[in-house]
């Protein structure tokens, strides 16, 4: 490398140093901000797991019992005009009850050994049958009912208000922090929006017991729930 090549290089490295500092100095300073909002909507339909445990003094026993049960709690649930499509196996389990086997070695009168679970997924389409569906199971014997859970489907127009909601919240705060910092919101160079569909209320878990006058089940409603971040420039 010359002695000429090298001294331009030098320069123009030494210019380039100079010069970025000067444009770091010279970018508007931004200020981000997130925003929130919550909008309420009703439920249009529900899912719950029902199911039945079952005792036998042989796993066989225990099983053939369980599946008389549960036969009918689906067969009710049809008549409700629950689809097939809408109703799904979400745990089964055969195991030995080790308490009992113990009271067995003791001579202590005991519950059969064996036990049973079988718990069915079921999706509720119309809101006003989910007391029916509780009282048709719990009738044909099922003993266990879990996770009663209200929920929506998508909604543009919630969907769209919550994301209004959420930009103006966080408009508002941007104006607030500026004029704290003693400056003014320049353009809006970016935003983000995720948004997303969560439960509002859930019915705590219960036991289905047959009733005469029905499971007092309230609607519950879902909250769709917007998040944005803007980013402003500083004057």
């Amino acid at each position: 490398m010359t002695k000429k090549l090298f001294a331009s290089l030098l320069s123009l490295a030494l210019v380039l140093a100079l010069a970025v500092p000067g444009l770091a100095q010279n970018a508007s300073p931004r200020l981000t901000v997130t925003g929130q909002a919550t909008v309420s909507i009703d439920a249009d339909y529900a899912t719950i797991e029902i199911g039945a445990m079952t005792r036998g003094n042989t796993a066989g026993e225990a099983q053939g019992e369980n599946d008389r049960i549960m036969q009918g709690v689906i067969e009710a649930l049809k008549e409700l005009g629950v689809k097939e499509e809408d109703i799904r196996t979400s745990m089964f389990s055969v195991y030995t009850d080790q308490a009992v086997e113990y009271g067995l070695a003791s001579g202590a009168p005991v519950m059969p050994p064996y036990v049973v679970t079988n718990m069915i997924y079921v999706i509720i389409r119309d809101i006003s049958l989910v007391s029916e569906v509780i009282d048709a199971a719990a009738n044909k014997g099922a003993n266990n009912v879990y996770s009663l859970i209200f929920q929506a489907s998508e909604n543009a127009e919630a969907t769209q208000q919550a994301i209004n909601l959420a930009v103006k919240n966080a408009q508002d705060r941007a104006d607030m922090l500026a004029l704290a910092a003693g400056k003014a919101l320049g353009e809006l160079v970016e935003i983000q929006s995720p948004v997303t569909y969560a439960d509002l209320y859930m019915a705590r878990e219960s036991y289905a017991m047959p009733s005469d006058a029905g499971a007092p089940i309230i609607s519950g409603k879902v909250a769709v729930s917007a998040e944005v971040t803007l980013v402003f420039e500083l004057k």
